[in-house]
């Protein structure tokens, strides 16, 4: 951790922790997206924070946050000392971008977890960007195995028209005009929010939403404006997911359900006040234009399958989907189809862009999962699992040996490329 702590400069560190402590104190509802974005940095903080650690002392890890911050720490300090002075720079150079950012550490982190993974499978592993300043992330070599390796991270809010940070500012916004509504509320409320197109981050828009919001409230009905729509829907609480006893811990599961049932929309941002067992109100935000998701990390895909591979090796694609947990992870691989018509949306993306001749180099792609912490007593490790598809079309596809991320212990085969059509 000091070593850490030198490498990115002691007062950038401290000035983060303040800039999270200031952003939790502003605004409680950023709780959980700091927690996503900034996980490693919030980790770093609570054990610096506490007496868990000194020189005699070593860190016994409780938590996959505290896990995933020791692994990723170790990988830094162990790739720092193997690299040129300009892969050095390079390096400390995103680390600090990293904790000077929104975005965090991620995408370093899901680069330093590649890197540890391939020397895990007894992999030379060459930092061909950071060495040479771009193309792609990693050479890997063992015995005559060559393999081209480069790591993309898609956040949870890539191709969304609502972005969740500005959502969760909005919400702050609204908290105001839902906190009448909830005092007399004596049954459940949803309060829908449709905009016209993408959620701004501008002030003026959130309090012309809240405006909006205010009237369909007051008139118990609808509302519009040119910042959005407003409906709202009375429920009954029993039979809803609130219909709880005051201990019980209310189930997100079941209120997304819910409100995919009353919307008829999945994947919304929702903020929700209740009182088990008496009285709810959701407020459901949403967008008259559909987001494009897969159409987003499709083109960041293909972009980097044309332009950072030199096509002369075997091309890895190592994704890492932020907003996907390691659950359903398990319930994308185990929905493999050879039926196009039956297909997850992810495989039919993947065998779109492998099929495709311009991209006949690019050996493999993996989607990579946050997992969870696997406490063995003395031993602690990381579930954390890889959905791996092999471009069948490949002259080395069926070489056990250029597959990197499969898991030797349980072997899968890989999804069936569909045909496009």
């Amino acid at each position: 951790m000091n070593g850490f702590a030198q490498l990115v400069g002691a007062d950038r560190l401290k000035r983060r922790f303040d800039w999270i402590h200031r952003e939790l104190a502003a605004n409680p509802f950023m709780d959980g997206w700091l927690r996503e974005r900034c996980s490693l940095e919030i980790a770093l903080n609570d054990i610096l924070a506490s007496d868990r650690v000194s020189l005699l002392t070593p860190l016994k890890v409780t938590t996959e946050a505290e896990y995933e911050l020791v692994a990723f720490l170790a990988g830094v300090m162990k790739m720092y000392p193997l690299l040129s002075a300009a892969g050095q720079r390079r390096l400390q150079g995103r680390l600090i971008d990293g904790i000077q950012s929104e975005q965090g550490l991620l995408a370093v982190q899901h680069e330093v977890t590649t890197v540890s993974h391939l020397m895990t499978r007894g992999f030379d592993v060459e930092c061909h960007d950071l060495e040479h300043g771009g193309g792609f992330d990693f050479l890997t070599r063992r015995d005559e195995v060559e393999l081209e390796v480069e790591c993309k991270m898609a956040s949870g809010d890539i191709g969304r028209k609502i972005h969740k940070r500005k959502s969760l500012v909005l919400f702050k916004e609204l908290q105001g005009a839902i906190a009448p509504a909830y005092a007399s509320a004596s049954m459940g409320l949803v309060v829908r929010v449709t905009l016209p197109d993408r959620l701004s981050g501008n002030h003026e828009d959130h309090r012309k939403i809240a405006g909006a919001v205010t009237t369909a409230l007051l008139s118990g009905g609808e509302a519009s404006s040119d910042a959005c729509s407003v409906r709202t829907y009375d429920f009954p609480i029993a039979g809803s997911p609130f219909d709880i006893a005051p201990e019980a811990e209310l189930s997100k599961p079941a209120v997304s359900e819910f409100i995919h049932r009353v919307t008829g929309q999945g994947n919304t941002n929702s903020m929700t006040v209740c009182s088990p067992g008496k009285r709810a109100v959701v407020l459901v935000l949403d967008s008259m234009k559909q987001d494009k998701v897969l159409e987003a990390v499709r083109a960041v895909m293909r972009d980097s399958a044309i332009k950072q591979f030199t096509k002369s090796r075997p091309g890895v694609l190592a994704v890492q989907l932020h907003d996907l947990s390691e659950a359903q992870f398990r319930e994308l691989a185990g929905a493999d189809s050879g039926d196009r018509q039956s297909a997850t949306g992810v495989q039919v993306m993947t065998s779109d862009l492998l099929n495709s001749p311009s991209r006949a180099h690019i050996h493999s792609v993996v989607y990579r999962a946050h997992g969870e912490l696997v406490d063995n007593g003395a031993v602690k490790t990381s579930s954390a699992m890889a959905y791996y598809i092999v471009n069948e079309n490949h002259r080395v596809a069926r070489d056990p040996k250029y597959a990197v991320f499969n898991d030797p212990n349980r072997p899968r085969i890989s999804p069936i490329l569909l045909t496009s059509g």
